[in-house]
C-alpha cells in the first residue's frame, strides 16, 4: 500500500514534531543534538533548522534528500511528465478539490493529494533544499548512494554541500553500491555517520555541552 503520511502531510508540520523531540532529549540531559534524516526526513531536518536556527542542534546529516523544486523538476529530462502531473493537480485545486488523491509516477511512484503535490513541488519551492542550504550554519554531512538514478535524487549530496556556503564544516560522501534505501549498506553507512560526528571540531570550552543526542527525522515517502 502506497498511501503513507506523505500523501496529505505538509512538511511544515515537522517543526512541531522535531522541536518536541529535541525538547524531550534536553530533558534527558542531552544538549548537543544532531538531526539525521533520510529522504523526506532529510528535507525536514534541513527545513527545521533553517526555520528555527535551534542552538541545541549542532549538526545535520542528510541521506539522499530529494530536490522538491519546481524549477529543477520542470527543467529536467522528465520535465514533461512532471508538468502533466502538476497541471492535473493544479486543475483539481482550482476546481475546489484539493483533497483528491492522485496516483503519480514522477518524481516518485506514490499517491498524493492534489494540494500536497503542489505544496511539495510547486513554484513557491518552499522545501527546495538547495535554496534552504544557504541558511545552514551548523556542520553538514550529505550522503548519497552510488546506485541512485532518479532525477530528483541524482547528485544531491555534492550539490547540497556546495550550496551550504555558511556551514562551518561540510562534507559529501557517496556510499558505493547503495540504493536509495541503503539496502545491505546500513552498517557501513552508520559507521560513516558516527565517524563524521566523532570527528567534528569541538565547540569552544565556554559553550561546550555536557551530553550528546541524535534525532532521526524519518522518511515519509519513497523517493528513489
Amino acid at each position: 500500500m502506497r498511501q503513507y503520511g506523505a500523501t496529505v502531510e505538509d512538511v511544515d508540520w515537522c517543526r512541531t514534531d522535531i522541536k518536541a523531540c529535541i525538547g524531550w532529549l534536553e530533558q534527558q540531559g542531552y544538549s548537543r543534538i544532531a538531526l539525521v534524516g533520510h529522504s523526506l526526513g532529510g528535507v525536514k531536518g534541513i527545513y527545521y533548522q533553517y526555520k528555527a536556527a535551534d542552538p541545541r542542534v549542532v549538526a545535520l546529516v542528510s541521506l539522499s534528500s530529494p530536490r522538491l523544486s519546481y524549477t529543477y523538476l520542470s527543467g529536467s529530462e522528465s520535465g514533461g511528465e512532471f508538468l502533466e502531473y502538476y497541471e492535473q493537480a493544479d486543475a483539481l485545486v482550482k476546481d475546489r478539490r484539493p483533497g483528491t488523491l492522485m496516483d503519480v509516477k514522477f518524481p516518485v511512484d506514490h499517491i498524493f493529494s492534489a494540494a500536497n503535490y503542489i505544496g511539495k513541488m510547486g513554484p513557491k519551492e518552499k522545501y527546495d533544499i538547495m535554496a534552504l542550504a544557504e541558511g545552514i550554519q551548523v556542520p553538514l554531512l550529505a550522503l548519497g548512494g552510488s546506485r541512485e538514478r532518479r532525477v530528483h535524487i541524482r547528485d544531491v549530496a555534492p550539490d547540497l554541500v556546495e550550496a551550504a556556503v555558511n556551514s562551518p564544516q561540510r562534507e559529501a560522501q557517496i556510499i558505493e553500491g547503495a540504493n536509495h534505501f541503503y539496502r545491505h549498506k546500513v552498517d557501513e553507512t552508520s559507521e560513516v555517520i558516527l565517524q563524521w560526528l566523532n570527528d567534528l571540531k569541538p565547540l569552544p570550552a565556554e559553550v561546550a555541552p555536557e551530553a550528546e543526542g541524535v534525532v532521526e527525522a524519518e522518511e515519509a515517502q519513497p523517493a528513489g
